[in-house]
């Protein structure tokens, strides 16, 4: 097997993880998981169970109707953002709740929240 540089280091490596050695691989992937947002619903069995329930009756995105993809993935976003006092399961249920694609959800906080507020 041909060796390759490591991105970082330069060393030679002959199986490289993500085109680096596995000192850096190692180091690289503890970067991105401190980067990764810690949010108190995600680790939610009530919360996780009523996504999962929301995506499979609604299996497009509410701004712009894709099916979602691996790289664009379905996921259920709030009305009233957690940030502004919104709930993590609301009292009107899945009403104040909406399905959206990533990079529609990405965009939401840019604009005003709402039931189809994207695509308007």
């Amino acid at each position: 097997m041909p060796l390759t540089a490591c991105l970082d280091c330069g060393d030679l490596v002959s199986r490289p993880r993500d085109g680096r050695c596995e000192t850096h691989a190692k180091t690289q992937a503890n970067r991105f998981q401190s980067q990764r947002k810690k949010t108190p619903h995600s680790n939610s069995r009530a919360w996780r169970g009523l996504s999962m329930k929301m995506r499979a009756d609604q299996p497009w995105c509410s701004g712009c109707g894709t099916q979602g993809s691996e790289r664009n993935p379905l996921g259920v976003d709030h009305l009233t953002p957690l940030a502004d006092g919104g709930e993590l399961i609301p009292e009107g249920g899945e009403d104040e709740l909406q399905v959206m694609c990533r990079r529609c959800n990405s965009g939401a906080g840019k604009v005003k929240h709402g039931r189809g507020a994207l695509s308007a």
